[in-house]
């Protein structure tokens, strides 16, 4: 992540620089970024102001104590924590992490979560064919093997296994 960018972009946002907790993919920069936009323009108008101690300019309160603690990727989703957010930076922060459940975390281009290898990511349909491409290479005969019989399994009809019913009196024994 580009958070060296960001930080020269929104100097409210990051008053300390950049956060140590950075970790994400490069498929949430768009919306980063967004989120970043509001977060500057809020701060820098927010009206209270107080005197810096041995500064002649002045800072708001909000702009003073806010800052971004970590970014990173929870359970498929971007996650913010912060701390002297308004609450108004509290909900748009809350909606960009609900907006990041439909972004690749990988390209940003639509995605679902999808729960793969027992990790939950964000991630569209090219980007988790090539995860598991580059995880899981086949041969080129095993993936047309696979192919096939992956089509075979759409065009074929279901097996019917019975019904559970005779397998009940079994444990009456």
């Amino acid at each position: 992540m580009k958070i060296d960018k960001f930080c020269e972009i929104y100097p409210l946002v990051f008053p300390d620089g950049a956060p140590e907790g950075i970790h994400c993919g490069d498929g949430w920069f768009q919306l980063l970024d967004s989120l970043f936009f509001v977060i500057n323009k809020e701060l820098s108008s927010i009206p209270v102001r107080a005197k810096l101690a041995e500064q002649t300019e002045f800072a708001t309160v909000a702009q003073r104590n806010f800052k971004i603690l970590q970014i990173k990727e929870k359970f498929g989703r971007l996650t913010i924590y912060c701390e002297g957010a308004t609450e108004y930076i509290r909900d748009t922060i809350a909606q960009a992490e609900e907006m990041s459940e439909q972004i690749c975390e990988t390209c940003g281009e639509y995605g679902i979560l999808r729960d793969s290898a027992r990790w939950i990511k964000v991630r569209c349909d090219e980007c988790e064919e090539k995860h598991f491409a580059d995880r899981y290479p086949l041969s080129p005969e095993a993936r047309k093997a696979l192919e096939e019989g992956i089509e075979s399994a759409k065009n074929s009809k279901p097996v019917y296994l019975g019904s559970f019913a005779q397998y009940a009196d079994d444990d009456e024994d």
